[in-house]
């Protein structure tokens, strides 16, 4: 105990208590309250520990090397944001420039085969001519033809190519007739006689009427 305390002590004894005495001597010991720090980071099945360093996917643990564990780290606390090159070398590799070697995509290559497994939906992937992406679901387009309606889309165009085809087969058809009589006109005139020929024996067969 120190001589400073003994001495406020024995004044007690001497005077009445003073509130105004014991505030100050418990200032010292009350305490802003910390923030606990975040120790589990997760995006979809994918659960990083920033305490022990290790990571899972569902069930199936991944073993990670440190620059990696860096990189994933970076990316789950920014997911569904496209980062880029410029952007990972700097804040991972804490570089101010931007080297000419293809660094970030050979330990994003490593990365992508840990985290994505081989019967699995891909999380990382790789936005082009802008950089990459930790995401859950893929970003489907909502404009593509019959997403909203069934398959109306996907009837129209089947519809549009079988007339198509009917059209041409008919095109191709009577070109096909014409070029033969330029080619062969005794076949051509060899059928219209013999046209000719039916036509009058129909008419004796069933005589007048």
């Amino acid at each position: 105990m120190s001589d400073d305390i003994r001495r406020e002590i024995d004044s007690l004894g001497k005077r009445p208590l003073s509130i105004v005495i014991i505030i100050p001597k418990m200032e010292p010991c009350v305490r802003s309250p910390v923030e606990p720090r975040e120790t589990m980071l997760r995006v979809g099945s994918l659960e990083l520990d920033l305490i022990d360093r290790t990571a899972k996917r569902g069930n199936r643990p991944i073993d990670l090397r440190p620059r990696e564990f860096q990189l994933l780290k970076y990316m789950m606390e920014r997911s569904d944001q496209v980062l880029t090159c410029a952007n990972l070398i700097k804040d991972v590799w804490h570089l101010n420039f931007v080297p000419e070697t293809n660094r970030v995509n050979v330990h994003m290559g490593r990365l992508r085969s840990k985290v994505d497994g081989p019967n699995e939906v891909p999380m990382i992937r790789n936005v082009r001519g802008e950089g990459f992406v930790l995401r859950t679901t893929p970003a489907l387009s909502k404009s593509l033809p019959g997403r909203n309606g069934g398959s109306s889309g996907e009837s129209s165009l089947k519809r549009i190519l079988t007339t198509s085809n009917v059209r041409g087969r008919s095109v191709s058809a009577n070109v096909s007739s014409r070029t033969h009589e330029r080619l062969f006109p005794s076949d051509s005139n060899a059928r219209a006689a013999s046209r000719g020929v039916r036509r009058r024996s129909d008419a004796r067969i069933d005589g007048p009427a």
